[in-house]
C-alpha cells in the first residue's frame, strides 16, 4: 500500500502580506478535525480483509519555517516539497497521513504547502478543504466565532449507503440497469493489453488515426498553438 508523488494530491498556495500566524494554524487544525475522513487510517481488519478506522490518526500540526533570509528562499521551499513528495507514504503506515508546511520566502510573502495521500481527498474534497480554511481565517481575523462545519460525517454517508443497499428502490434501479445494459453492444477498448498485473511498466497502446492531409483536403482548419502554463503532475499551484 506504498504510495508516490504520482498519486498525492498537493498543492502550492502563494500568500502576500502580513500573515496571522495564530489564525492561520488555529484554521487549519480545526479544518482538518471536522474532515474526519482526513484522520482515517488504512490497514487489514482480524480477517485479512482491507479496511479503514476513523479518529485515529493523531492530528498533525501545521509546520513553519522562515527561508526568507536565505538567497535561495524558495530553492529551499521547493527542497522541502520535493522531498516529501519523493518519501514513501504507505496507506498502512506509521507516517501521517497529511502535511501542512506555511514557508516564509520573501518579505511578505509565503508558501502555504499542503499534502494529503490521495485515499484521503479527491479533488473536490481538496478544494473544499482549502475553501474551509481560507473561511474559518477570516473569520477568526474578524474576531469573529467559527461558523458551523459544512462537512457531513463520514458515517451518515456509510448508513446512507446501507440503508439504498436494502431499500426497494435500490432493487428497481438494479433491475432497470441489468436490463438497459444487456442491450447494449459488445464494450469498446482502445487497449488490446491486459491491465489486471502491469507492474510499473508502461502501457502503451497504437491507434490508426486519419491522415493529416485528408483532414487539410477537407479545410478542417489547423489547430492555433497557444502557451499554457506548466504544473508539475499531481500538483497545482495559484494565487490567493
Amino acid at each position: 500500500m506504498r504510495s508516490s508523488a504520482i498519486n498525492l494530491p498537493w498543492r502550492t498556495g502563494v500568500l502576500h502580506g502580513d500573515i496571522n500566524r495564530a489564525a492561520l494554524d488555529s484554521a487549519i487544525r480545526q479544518t482538518m478535525a471536522e474532515a474526519d475522513t482526513v484522520q482515517a487510517r488504512f490497514g487489514l481488519d482480524e480477517n485479512g480483509n482491507p479496511a479503514q478506522w476513523f479518529g485515529a490518526q493523531t492530528p498533525v500540526l501545521p509546520e513553519w519555517h522562515d527561508f526568507s533570509q536565505r538567497a535561495d528562499a524558495t530553492g529551499q521551499a521547493h527542497k522541502l516539497m520535493q522531498a516529501d513528495l519523493r518519501a514513501e507514504l504507505a496507506a498502512d503506515g506509521d507516517k501521517p497521513l497529511y502535511r501542512h508546511v506555511i514557508m516564509r520566502v520573501g518579505d511578505g510573502s509565503w508558501w502555504w504547502y499542503q499534502r494529503y495521500h490521495h485515499l484521503l481527498v479527491d479533488g473536490f474534497s481538496f478544494e473544499a478543504l482549502t475553501q474551509r480554511v481560507a473561511a474559518i481565517y477570516a473569520e477568526l481575523c474578524r474576531g469573529e466565532e467559527p461558523s458551523l462545519s459544512p462537512f457531513t460525517p463520514f458515517s451518515e454517508v456509510i448508513d446512507e449507503y446501507q440503508h439504498w443497499e436494502v431499500s426497494p428502490a435500490f432493487a428497481r434501479s438494479a433491475s432497470h440497469w441489468q436490463t438497459y445494459a444487456a442491450e447494449l453492444p459488445e464494450t469498446l477498448t482502445l487497449s488490446s493489453e491486459s491491465v489486471t498485473d502491469a507492474g510499473d511498466r508502461p502501457i502503451s497502446c497504437h491507434v490508426a488515426l486519419p491522415e493529416l492531409t485528408t483532414l487539410r483536403q477537407r479545410g478542417v482548419p489547423r489547430l492555433q498553438r497557444r502557451r499554457y502554463c506548466q504544473c508539475p503532475a499531481g500538483g497545482l499551484s495559484g494565487a490567493h
